[in-house]
């Protein structure tokens, strides 16, 4: 089943967490529809993949994190870290693959297009309502969401997470490093895959303040590279 979720079309300004939380909403509620339509009533597999587009990306992290708080995890000893959690008492479900298509992780301050003043930005944040405060972080949420377990920790439950970037500075709207996550103070340890196009296991280690001057992708004449990082 492939569902569009409609639950924020035209109401994009109140900020991510209620759009979060309406797209969880919408979610369970698409779940427990199509195994109404199908009439079983004994346990049931749900695997959930998502795609969320720019501000929707965003969205899906919060309803991810929403979901997992509202949901019984198929443990014992109720740590949590387990692959499913139960719905409704016969739908477990399973965490697939999160993808985000130019989504502005990082939110937007200190990352436009054209650099521009602290005092400009919170102008502009504040003519975006509630989500330009979160977007340019007037308010701690953007932050929260890197860094909290409780975002943090569902999102790995994800068998495979993906974040499309631009890069090149081709974006005006959402920079490539807010939407690949590479902030220029993290200590985090990024891999470039120098041989993806012979599939050889090859890799070249880069930091993220290092990106945009030293990229094996340009120096090998590709225009698109996949840059990862590894489980802990």
């Amino acid at each position: 089943v492939v569902h569009n979720a409609a639950c924020n079309e035209g109401i994009t300004h109140d900020g991510v967490e209620k759009g979060g939380l309406r797209l969880a909403n919408e979610m369970l509620e698409v779940i427990r529809g199509e195994i109404e339509q199908r009439a079983q009533n004994h346990e049931q597999d749900v695997t959930i993949s998502i795609v969320g587009n720019s501000l929707g990306g965003l969205y899906a992290r919060f309803a991810v994190a929403k979901i997992d708080e509202l949901l019984f995890a198929s443990d014992e000893d109720g740590t949590k870290d387990v692959p499913h959690y139960i719905l409704d008492d016969n739908i477990r479900l399973h965490f697939n693959v999160f993808c985000s298509t130019v989504s502005p992780h990082l939110g937007c301050a200190d990352r436009t297009y054209f650099p521009i003043p602290r005092f400009a930005e919170i102008g502009i944040a504040k003519g975006l309502g509630e989500t330009g405060r979160d977007l340019f972080r007037v308010n701690d949420l953007i932050k929260t969401m890197a860094t909290s377990p409780r975002f943090t920790r569902p999102l790995a439950l994800f068998r495979k997470r993906i974040a499309y970037a631009n890069a090149y500075g081709t974006d005006f709207v959402v920079p490539g490093s807010t939407a690949a996550f590479l902030d220029g103070n993290s200590d985090s340890m990024h891999y470039f895959d120098a041989d993806f196009e012979s599939g050889r296991d090859e890799e070249t280690q880069i930091m993220p303040h290092t990106v945009d001057r030293v990229c094996p992708a340009s120096e090998k004449g590709l225009f698109v590279a996949t840059c990862y990082t590894p489980r802990i």
